[in-house]
């Protein structure tokens, strides 16, 4: 059984809905058990306990303070948007070395994932998403991106940032 991990505010530009659809299709077709877990809250959380309380694939956690245990245990971190900003969940969770999947939007998770340099980018559609979901489970890719999730968190590091910041205003 592997878990997939997303943090979203579930609203329509966060298109969480349409990973839920994709990891329901994947689980059609694959011998593993994939599942999902979401933290966050927002206008679609009730539709959406509805609609999925009985799916066995779809875990609607609600919005945690501390979403970090719940990153620990998760096998990929996704963030499946219609566009984003910055995508700092993203960073999160490659610090913690989860690899990434994230919509293929313009700013945010393409510059931290550098055309699947550091994760991979998926159009948003659900067949798009669930093959992408299988290709990162290939051992070989799993820890590849593992890896390369770690090394570019770095890039991301406060004192590295700030330093970087205070070397410009110097100049």
């Amino acid at each position: 059984k592997y878990t997939l991990t997303t943090l979203s505010r579930l609203d329509d530009q966060k298109n969480v809905e349409l990973l839920i659809k994709s990891v329901i299709f994947l689980n059609k077709n694959n011998k593993k058990t994939i599942s999902l877990q979401i933290l966050g809250d927002g206008e679609l959380e009730k539709k959406f306990k509805y609609q999925y309380k009985n799916n066995k694939f779809i875990t609607l956690i609600g919005w945690k303070k501390n979403p970090f245990p719940y990153l620990l245990n998760t096998k990929i971190y996704l963030l499946i948007s219609k566009y984003e900003g910055f995508g700092y969940s993203i960073i999160e969770a490659m610090a913690l070395g989860k690899p990434v999947i994230a919509s293929d939007v313009d700013y945010g998770p393409w510059e931290i994932i550098r055309k699947n340099k550091f994760g991979l980018l998926t159009d948003n559609t659900i067949e798009n998403i669930s093959e992408t979901i299988s290709t990162m489970l290939i051992k070989k890719n799993f820890y590849k991106y593992k890896r390369q999730s770690i090394i570019r968190s770095i890039d991301f590091d406060q004192t590295k940032l700030k330093n970087q910041y205070l070397s410009l205003f110097k100049n």
